[in-house]
Formats: C-alpha cells, sequence, structure tokens
C-alpha cells in the first residue's frame, strides 16, 4: 500500500465535497435547464467516486498485509 491510500481518498472526498458545494453558488443562465454549475458537479461526483474505490482499495490492502 502506498502513502495510505485510505486517508488521500478520504481528503481528496472532502476536496470534491466542497467543489460540489461552491458550484450551488453559480447562477443559472435564464431559459437553460443546466447551468456553469453541471459540469463541475459532475467532475466532483466523478472524483468521490474514485476515492472511495481508493478507499476501498486501500483498506483491503492493509487488511492482507500489504
Amino acid at each position: 500500500m502506498r502513502f495510505n491510500d485510505a486517508a488521500v481518498g478520504f481528503v481528496f472526498i472532502l476536496i470534491a465535497a466542497a467543489m460540489i458545494a461552491m458550484t450551488f453558488s453559480f447562477s443559472a443562465f435564464p431559459g437553460q435547464q443546466y447551468g456553469p454549475s453541471l459540469f463541475p458537479r459532475i467532475l466532483g461526483a466523478g472524483i468521490i467516486g474514485c476515492s472511495a474505490l481508493l478507499i476501498v482499495r486501500g483498506l483491503r490492502e492493509r487488511a492482507a498485509g500489504g
């Protein structure tokens, strides 16, 4: 296991959650179903998903004694 993958994954989840929270202050474009907050939210969700996988992998390696 590299430098505590679970801890790094948790930090990235916090960063992505903060990024998603910041998008709620973006103003919407009139007449549009989606605005400038859509892409950062998609990226944040992807980062959270990858970070969760990193946490699971780190915990499995630690349990296996790696």
